[in-house]
Formats: structure tokens, C-alpha cells, sequence
């Protein structure tokens, strides 16, 4: 199983709002928002509706299918001091960014993100000419990744 696809646009890290009067914590909109498009592009993916994407398998996988996750968030580089900077230390956190991706792609990619036990997310600057965006990449953790990997 393995699926591979690409989000344009900017990442929105994971956030939560708390409504004061019940309690309850649930993600901004935009984080909503920026979810959907992910899911959307998923299910592109699966259904063969983007020819830019990788797929091989059946989706969801089984409950009981180990999942690993690898997201690469692609950015603009910086202007001014920060432009010699290798990596992109600039916030959101890597974590929050995996974080957004993991629960888009449940029910979708797989029943529930507790499946996701080789997570990595990465920050990249995009190339000269390259537009912002986000990679995803799922497979099962225990195929051999191939040219795929941590």
C-alpha cells in the first residue's frame, strides 16, 4: 500500500479554539479549511484524478494496518539575513504541520490516525521558480519502502 501526493499552497499547522462557555476544543477554520483541500487531494490521488500522484492498494486500510507518514513542507526562502539559512527554522512547528495532515486523512487513507506509528515531517525550501507546497507520502510500515523511507 502506498500513496503518494502533493498539496499546493501553504501548510496551516494544527490549532484548536476553545469555546469558553461548554469547554470543548475543537480546530480553527482555517485549520478546517486547509484539511479539506488536503483530503480533497487525497482522494484525487486514490481515484487516479491527479496524474501528478503515486497510489498502490485499497483505501482506507484495515484497522489493523501499521501506517507510516511522511510530510515535506516546501517554502519560500527567506529574503535578508535569514536567506542563508539550510534549514527552515521559521515557525509553524514541523509537528503541528504532521499533526494537520494526520487527521485529514483519516477516514480517508486510513480508519484512525492512532494507525501512524512512523510519522516524520519535514521543512524544505522550495526550489528557484517553485511554488509552495506540501508532499505527503503514506505507506504501510511494515512494507519495505523501496525508493521510499525513512
Amino acid at each position: 500500500m502506498r500513496l503518494d501526493f502533493r498539496v499546493p499552497g501553504r501548510a496551516v499547522p494544527w490549532s484548536i479554539k476553545l469555546n469558553r462557555r461548554t469547554g470543548s476544543i475543537y480546530p480553527s477554520e482555517r485549520v478546517r479549511e486547509w484539511q479539506q483541500t488536503v483530503a480533497d487531494h487525497a482522494r484525487a490521488a486514490i481515484y487516479g484524478e491527479d496524474e501528478n500522484s503515486e497510489t498502490e492498494g485499497q483505501f482506507p486500510v484495515a484497522p489493523d494496518v501499521p501506517i507510516a507518514l511522511e510530510v515535506i513542507c516546501y517554502r519560500k526562502r527567506p529574503t535578508g539575513k535569514r536567506a542563508a539559512l539550510h534549514y527552515d527554522v521559521r515557525k509553524p512547528d514541523a509537528t503541528n504541520i504532521q499533526k494537520a495532515v494526520e487527521d485529514a486523512l483519516r477516514g480517508i487513507v486510513y480508519p484512525d490516525d492512532a494507525q501512524v506509528v512512523s510519522p516524520a515531517c519535514h521543512k524544505r525550501f522550495c526550489g528557484k521558480g517553485s511554488a509552495e507546497h506540501v508532499q505527503v507520502r503514506v505507506w504501510s510500515a511494515g512494507d519495505r519502502p523501496g525508493k521510499w523511507g525513512l
